[in-house]
């Protein structure tokens, strides 16, 4: 010990004569010389992202020069809808697929009228990001086979959100960094449903890092909804809306992170379903967000189409007994076949139904849907009671911690010296870029005008450590036992919610909207299936009803909501219908119940 302190005290006293040497002219020079190469790799550095931004530009426009030659070859081929494709678009999807299973229709000719229908949606919405180069082969293909060895969804057309991946295909999200990297495989649903006979078609529009609920990328650019040009489709599954919604697609397939599929349904009026994560696969994505590896908040691959009907259908065929052994390459799957006896009508049921969370007051119009559709239920016999799940106002805060747990470096990291969209995330992005201790400091002014933007500010007020994030996780664990403890002492079967806060926003409006997601993250933070499907639509009593609604006094949120909702007339309405984790047959069959009573109305 003393030879080791001897040698440091030595070592203390060169250092000491070395500085003392240095006149005050050698620390003007070093100092100069500090500044001269910090200035240097200053310029050197901000050098180098122009050259990489402007390649990246160059990559933009060059991959929209290929969509656009691809988009004019199928207008070129199919100018018009003919009367014999508008019937065979007209079908719903259990009907469309009996004919194909019998002969009635060919693969080619049910494409071939999606193809013209998809293009007349698109040019009108901007929603189809890739048409698919051998969509006619494999159509072709499955015509020749012959009738005994057709899969159950032969020839059935389906779209994709463009995040899904697709062999030899990008999978961007909307940043132009990702552009040039093909997927080396099909998602594992995408093999399952080529392997049960389906032909996907097209891509869909998305919104950059699919964080948002509007639908906007600088790729792509902006997808607008076919109800109404002037609104939002809704994100991050707001191409599939679209489509669909246009009458473009007969099935489609998005992603549900925070409302993703359930979000685009109530915009543009359509119906869509949450299964609970793991009961269809949900590998092969280019994860939301670039949140690969989230915990506590389960990413769902989700269905979505014109009618309940049609996604219970679709579902039962990737999950029939003889075929789920097929699916194998996904960790996450559940091998859990389609359960006949949930799906069948005619068992009363106990459903409980709540139109405020405890968070976000839902517009007047969102609330009254809730009530139609309880008393539709109501009178097929259903008992109805008021039931809130416990907790859920605390669970937005909850999905925001978790989400952000990495302080938002994963995003950051995805989007790295690419070009930022501005109308669908930029209150996001920037919550994110914004150093912490600012951030902080920022919260403070920003509760005058919006105390929930505030909270979702500071929500994250560093990256979570591992024990921190444990406790997050296990608290989320507890919670979800709380509200299914709760649910069975009650007996309750399904749950009725509001599908949002608010119907279709003003495009550029759900950016600075975030909180009014309540409604449908807290279902992806507890992992229970949920579906959207449209009751009504916004009438005047309804914009009537939204003078009393709270503005900026109380919240900008708030605010922009109102603002927003203003003029949405004729916009849809939907609720949602919640179950139990595992139990989609029976959400569907309440939805089902539900569309039954609205379409002999």
């Amino acid at each position: 010990m003393e030879a080791i302190q001897a040698q440091s005290e030595l070592l203390c006293a060169y250092i000491s004569d070395c500085l003392n040497s240095i006149t005050k002219n050698d620390v003007k020079i070093l100092g100069a010389s500090m500044g001269v190469a910090l200035g240097i790799y200053y310029l050197a550095h901000q050098t180098k992202i122009f050259f990489l931004r402007k390649r990246l530009r160059k990559r933009v426009k060059e991959l929209q020069r290929q969509r656009l030659k691809a988009i004019q070859r199928i207008q070129e081929a199919f100018p018009s809808l003919s009367t014999r494709q508008g019937d065979i678009i007209a079908l719903d999807f259990p009907v469309l697929r009996q004919k194909l299973q019998d002969g009635e229709l060919t693969s080619v000719e049910v494409l071939e009228a999606f193809q013209a229908k998809a293009i007349e949606v698109h040019r009108d919405t901007n929603c189809v990001t890739t048409f698919i180069g051998d969509a006619i082969t494999r159509a072709k293909g499955l015509d020749s086979l012959p009738k005994e060895a057709r899969g159950p969804l032969h020839g059935m057309p389906f779209s994709l959100k463009e995040h899904i991946h697709l062999e030899a295909e990008d999978c961007t999200v909307g940043v132009p960094g990702s552009i040039r990297a093909p997927s080396a495989r099909d998602a594992e649903l995408v093999r399952i449903l080529k392997h049960l006979g389906a032909v996907p078609f097209c891509r869909t529009n998305l919104p950059q890092t699919c964080l948002s609920f509007d639908c906007s990328n600088p790729i792509f650019g902006q997808t607008l909804n076919p109800n109404d040009l002037t609104r939002s489709p809704g994100g991050s599954s707001g191409g599939e809306g679209a489509l669909i919604s246009g009458g473009g697609s007969v099935m489609g397939f998005g992603s549900d992170l925070g409302g993703s599929v359930r979000i685009p349904a109530l915009f543009c009026g359509i119906t869509s379903l949450k299964p609970t994560a793991g009961r269809i696969p949900s590998s092969g994505q280019a994860l939301d967000g670039g949140l690969v590896g989230v915990v506590g908040v389960l990413n769902s691959l989700g269905l979505m189409a014109r009618s309940a009907a049609s996604i219970e259908d679709c579902l039962q065929q990737i999950l029939r007994e003889d075929k789920i052994s097929l699916i194998s390459r996904d960790a996450r799957f559940c091998p859990i076949s389609w359960n006949e006896s949930r799906s069948r009508t005619g068992q009363l049921l106990r459903i409980g139904w709540y139109d405020f969370d405890g968070f976000m007051e839902a517009t007047p119009g969102m609330r009254r849907a809730v009530r139609e559709a309880i008393t539709v239920l109501q009178d097929q016999g259903h008992t109805i009671v008021r039931f809130c799940p416990p907790g859920l106002a605390k669970v937005g805060a909850l999905y925001t911690q978790l989400v952000g747990a990495d302080n938002g470096e994963s995003t950051l990291n995805l989007v790295k010296n690419s070009e930022i969209d501005w109308t669908a995330w930029a209150p996001g992005y920037y919550s994110f870029r914004i150093p912490l201790w600012l951030r902080q400091k920022l919260s403070s002014l920003v509760s005058f005008m919006s105390p929930m933007s505030a909270n979702m500010l500071t929500a994250n007020e560093h990256s979570w450590r591992s024990a921190e994030l444990w406790e997050l996780n296990n608290y989320r664990l507890e919670l979800t036992e709380h509200i299914l403890r709760e649910w069975d002492r009650q007996g309750i079967d399904v749950v009725i919610a509001p599908g949002l806060a608010m119907p279709a926003q003003p495009i550029g409006y759900p950016a600075w909207e975030l909180p009014a997601a309540s409604y449908t993250c807290v279902y992806n933070v507890l992992n229970f299936p949920a579906g959207s499907i449209p009751v009504s639509k916004e009438n005047e009593k309804d914009q009537e009803a939204l003078e009393d609604y709270p503005g900026h006094e109380k919240d900008s949120v708030y605010g922009w909501i109102k603002e927003g909702t203003k003029g949405a007339l004729g916009m849809s309405l939907n609720v949602q219908v919640v179950g139990r984790p595992w139990h989609e047959e029976l959400v569907l069959r309440v939805m089902k119940d539900i569309e039954s009573h609205l379409e002999c109305s």
